[in-house]
Formats: structure tokens, sequence, C-alpha cells
């Protein structure tokens, strides 16, 4: 019979791990033992708990640091935005820019920094043009209000005037007080124009060649029924030239207000008048395709220059400051215009060669009619 036992005995300060073996076979006992020191094991375990403590700590720390590192990577540029967002409060100063660049690279906060910048710099171009709209409408309103005022004072300080020149006194200030009410109602519209958009009174409007159906709820603009050189202040005479030409007319039925476009008509037609010679010609019509009404205004004018071109729908702007002044203009007129076809859902293009004229395209969308019903609308009512 064989029995084995473990024990563990300390020899000389070492654990000492002693395996007895018990052999009475052949009728005889006989013992063997056998032993190994611990003290290699033990110093192993020893080495495997210090490195498991150091490597801990050093993951701690590097976890720790990285952390760190990571929340000042992140926070940084939202701090950055704070502090531009607050020196933008305090200051007003929108050329304040957040820098893009991060160490992290192309993350989420870039794009945000990114998009935050392309914020301030529309609010920067809005605030800019905020800026030069009431600097010239201030300008603006300065120069009748001054002449009024200095005929008035003429008036007044020289009872004893001519009356021819006391006549002339006072029409230079009616004159000069007509064009500043114009100027007024043009702020007034581009004001109603900012504040709201397309009204909620919209209404089908039928666009063809100077028609109107005067016993129909919808409404017609009327193409031929104004005179905008005597609205405007222009001589008489200035209405035997140029000829106004009415072609490619196309029945059409568009959604909108009946006197906004017809004041987007008049303003181009009048602008037309005003830079074409007595000799030549303004062209009128209207096309349609699947979507659009395009409505066309072309004139044999002086044109506009390609430097004046992308600012023409800029208030106050003039190409020729003295000139646009002496013809009765406010340097409103096509922004007002470019609003209104705004208002509208719809576009306007412009074409212009220099000394040989201008093309002003309106596409206002179609409304949900069919053709065949403007064609026998446009049919049953012919031309005034």
């Amino acid at each position: 019979m064989t029995n084995g036992i473990f024990s563990t005995i300390n020899f000389n300060g070492q654990r000492v791990r002693v395996y007895t073996l018990v052999n009475n076979d052949a009728g005889t006992m006989h013992v063997i033992q056998t032993a190994r020191s611990e003290q290699d094991i033990e110093q192993s375990l020893g080495d495997l708990r210090s490195l498991l403590l150091r490597g801990s700590a050093l993951v701690l720390a590097f976890a720790l640091v990285g952390g760190w590192l990571i929340t000042l990577g992140v926070l940084a540029p939202v701090r950055r935005m704070t502090r531009t967002a607050r020196r933008i409060s305090t200051a007003g100063d929108f050329r304040q820019r957040v820098p893009e660049k991060s160490w992290l690279g192309k993350d989420e906060l870039a794009t945000l920094a990114s998009t935050f910048n392309e914020m301030l710099a529309t609010l920067e171009a809005l605030y800019q043009q905020q800026q030069r709209f009431v600097a010239d409408a201030s300008h603006e309103l300065r120069a009748p209000i001054t002449s009024i005022r200095c005929n008035l004072d003429l008036l007044a300080k020289a009872p004893d005037l001519p009356p021819q020149e006391a006549q002339a006194a006072l029409t230079d200030a009616q004159a000069e007080a007509n064009r500043m009410g114009r100027l007024v109602g043009d702020l007034l519209t581009l004001a109603r124009s900012d504040a709201s958009r397309q009204s909620e009174q919209s209404q089908a409007i039928a666009v063809a060649n100077g028609y109107k159906n005067r016993n129909e709820e919808k409404r017609q603009v009327d193409f031929r029924q104004y005179q905008p050189a005597r609205e405007n202040g222009i001589d008489d005479a200035r209405q035997q030239g140029p000829r106004l030409l009415l072609q490619h007319i196309t029945p059409a039925s568009v959604p909108g207000d009946a006197d906004q476009l017809k004041q987007v008509l008049v303003a181009l037609l009048d602008d037309a008048i005003k830079y074409t010679p007595y000799e030549g010609t303004i062209s009128l019509s209207l096309t349609t395709d699947e979507r659009f009404a395009k409505v066309k205004v072309s004139d044999t004018g002086i044109g506009i220059s390609p430097d004046d071109l992308p600012h023409i729908f800029e208030r106050f702007y003039r190409a020729d400051r003295t000139r646009s002044r002496d013809r009765g203009g406010s340097g409103l007129g096509l922004a007002i215009v470019q609003s209104i076809v705004q208002e509208h859902q719809g576009t306007i293009e412009v074409e212009s060669t220099p000394g040989r004229g201008s093309s002003f395209t309106l596409n206002l969308p179609l409304a949900p009619i069919h053709f065949k019903e403007a064609q026998a609308r446009y049919a049953r009512y012919p031309l005034l």
C-alpha cells in the first residue's frame, strides 16, 4: 500500500515543500521523502506582484495624463468659441474667428468651428451691409432735406425775390420733397419685405399682354396702364421716345400679389425708359416652360458695365451716382424688384452689354392651373 502526503515546513528560514511517500510492500515499510524550496516560486510571485503594481500605477498615470490631454483638446475649442462669442457680444466685432486647426485632426469640433466661422462671416457681411444701408439712407435723405432747407431759407431771407426765381425755388423744393417721399416709400417697401416674406393672401394672377377682367376674382397684371416717366417727375417729352414693343406673349398664371408684380414690371420698364435713347426700343415678352413664367424686359439703352453688374441689386448702389440722381432714381428700385421676386419664390437674371442695352428676365413659378384654361381666359378677354 502506498500513501503520499504533501506538507510545508520551514527550514533555515525558508519554506520547503515536502512530499512523503510511505510504502509497505513486501511486508516492509519504506518512507521516501523529497523536498523543494519554495523560495524561487515566492520570488517569482513577488516579482509578478511588483510588476503588476508598477504596471497598474503606470497605466493609471498614462490614463490620467491622456484623459487630461483629451479633455484639454476637447474643451479648448469650446473655450475659444466662448471667448470669441464674448468678444463679439462685448465689442460687436464680427471679424473675430475661431481657430479651426486641432491637434486631434479634422474632428467634430473642427467642423463645428468651421461652421461657426461661416456663421460669423455671414453675420459680418450682413452687419456691414446694414451699416452701409444706414449710411447711404442717411446720405440720400440728407440731400433733399438740405435742398429744401436752402430754398426755404432763400425765400424767407429774400421776400423781395423776383416771382420767377421764387417760383423756381418752390419748384425745386417740391421736386426734392417728392423725391424724398419716393425714397421713404421705397424704404418702407423694403422694410415690409424684410419683415415678412410671401403674403398669406397669395392669389392666382393671370399674366398676359395688357388685359384684365374686372368681373373675375382673380386679378390680372396690366402691362400698359402706367406712365413711369410722369410718375417719376420726368418731362412728358420723354414719353415720345423710346418705343415699347410687346412680343411673344404666352398666357400664364402665377401665384402672388398682383400689385407687387405690377410694381416689379413698372420698375424694370421705368429703368429701361430712363436709360434708353429716344430712338431706342424696349421690348417686353412673356413665355413659359414646364415650371416658370418668364417675363423678359429688354432695351437698347446704355447698358451696364461688367464691374457694376454684380452690384446692381444692392441697396443704394448706382453705377453713375450723379446721372442716376438727375434721372430721379433712389438706388432702391432693383433692390425692391429682387426682394419682391424672391417673395414670390422666383429669380431674376440680367444680361447687359455696355452701349448695346440690357435684358432682365423674371422667372416666376407657375400656378397650378391648366394651360388650356389660361389660354381660354386669354382668348375670352382680348387686348385693351
